[in-house]
């Protein structure tokens, strides 16, 4: 759906103005709402939605960019939280001592620095490798069917790179 939605709203496609001209209303609504639904807004607010509403039954191809996308950007967060323990009694918990110098720390009225594991950041990859995990197990539940006639050209096919769209386009006759 991405690709072809980027490849539909390119800028040389664009410009087929009279192509365009030809093309249902009712089309052009469908790919208004599938512009909508790949949008990056909100961090891809829509497509998640979508995705929210799967059907495992039916099987699912999974999106795997989200979800990797997602990692990158929880892998940025801290992994560790720093934190300071001192006597004061507001601040201080004796059930956190864990060996004698922090007991030594609480009579010293002295700071001691520690550095927290940022669970937050552990639970937030959990949970998108499980829901990648999930996604592939209803993945298997999606029905392929092989058209031998067609696989082959797909397999070959070769886009064109932008000169040789814009040769394409300059050869179009327009009115």
């Amino acid at each position: 759906m991405f690709q072809i939605v980027l490849a539909l709203t390119s800028n040389i496609v664009k410009k087929l103005k009279n192509t365009w001209r030809n093309v249902h209303a009712g089309d052009l609504l469908i790919l208004k709402s599938l512009k909508d639904t790949v949008s990056p807004e909100k961090n891809f607010l829509n497509l998640r939605k979508e995705l929210g509403c799967i059907v495992a039954s039916k099987g699912v191809i999974p999106f795997l960019a989200l979800h990797l996308s997602d990692l990158i950007v929880n892998a940025e967060r801290e992994t560790f939280i720093s934190s300071k323990l001192t006597s004061e009694k507001n601040e201080f918990d004796p059930e956190k001592l864990l060996n004698e110098e922090q007991l030594e720390l609480q009579n010293s009225g002295e700071q001691l620095n520690y550095n927290l594991i940022n669970l937050s950041k552990f639970k937030t990859i959990s949970k998108i490798l499980k829901t990648i995990l999930r996604l592939i197990d209803w993945s298997r539940l999606y029905d392929f069917k092989v058209n031998s006639d067609i696989l082959p050209k797909c397999l070959y096919v070769n886009s064109l790179n932008e000169d040789e769209m814009n040769y394409c386009f300059s050869q179009i006759k327009h009115p």
